[in-house]
């Protein structure tokens, strides 16, 4: 299975932890120009991806400087940016049609990582996997362990994750890391729809202890603690979400929930009115 100096660095963006990729490409030695675009193209995704995972957007001048770059992993994440920001189902399959375009075009691992993610995104599994299995490295196992977890097929997830772990995990452990970190958040997730709360909290918990900031993570134990009625614990994981994604979903709905309480205790009683 071919790997180069940048595959770790992958596999953590590809699972969405950020800020432990751009430390590790930040401190990563390539060689050749296309390398050396890759790095760019990955330092700059991390920061944009942190950027609207914490405020909620992308400012849309950097996006349109990024669709006119030389650089083509640049290229392929400013049209990515624009499926994800879509308003339209049309809008997000023209973007679409566009990656899978950019990825005939380009092959490379940019390419080839947006174009499997939106497919996922809409639905077109089999697409998604096909396009993964396309360059054959160690991080688009990860990449395809996600999807397999999309599609609740998380047998065959842990099958994979068992099988990269088997293979690899003396050699690349940042990999590993990441491939342990989706399956055991997947599968949080499983359980959590299942309402299988105590076994949930347990794999929630064994991913806090692998990414403590990673949201999803987070999220999954808000929910758990809630439903076990661990209350002290689900406010500590919302604080601590809070801080980390002050825009997330969750966040803004509790703020919501707790200024509707606020009013609620605060607003003048109606007076009453004696019925004769």
């Amino acid at each position: 299975m071919e790997e180069d100096e940048l595959s770790p660095c992958r596999a953590l963006y590809y699972v969405g932890l950020y800020d432990q990729c751009l430390a590790r490409c930040s401190a990563t030695h390539v060689t050749g120009a296309l390398a050396q675009q890759e790095k760019e193209g990955l330092l700059y995704a991390c920061r944009v991806m942190r950027s609207r995972q914490t405020q909620g957007g992308v400012n849309p001048n950097e996006v349109q400087a990024m669709s006119a770059s030389l650089n083509p992993f640049l290229r392929s994440l400013a049209i990515y940016l624009q499926f994800l920001a879509a308003a339209s189902a049309q809008e997000q399959l023209t973007m679409y049609q566009q990656l899978r375009g950019l990825m005939q075009e380009q092959g490379n691992t940019f390419s080839v990582f947006f174009a499997a993610s939106a497919a996922a995104t809409l639905g077109n599994f089999s697409d998604a996997l096909q396009f993964a299995s396309q360059l054959q490295l160690l991080e688009m196992r990860v990449l395809k362990i996600q999807i397999l977890l999309l599609m609740n097929r998380g047998d065959l997830a842990e099958e994979e994750a068992r099988q990269v772990g088997c293979a690899r995990c003396d050699v690349n452990p940042a990999s590993f890391v990441a491939c342990t970190l989706l399956l055991l958040t997947g599968k949080a997730a499983a359980n959590i729809q299942r309402r299988e709360w105590t076994t949930a909290l347990e794999d929630a918990l064994a991913a806090y202890q692998q990414a403590p900031q990673d949201a999803d993570t987070l999220v999954n134990l808000i929910c758990c603690c809630q439903n076990l009625k661990r209350h002290q614990d689900a406010g500590f994981y919302l604080e601590r979400l809070s801080s980390i994604a002050p825009s997330h979903p969750m966040v803004a709905k509790m703020r919501e929930l707790h200024a509707a309480f606020a009013n609620a205790a605060t607003a003048p009683k109606p007076n009453a009115h004696v019925l004769l």
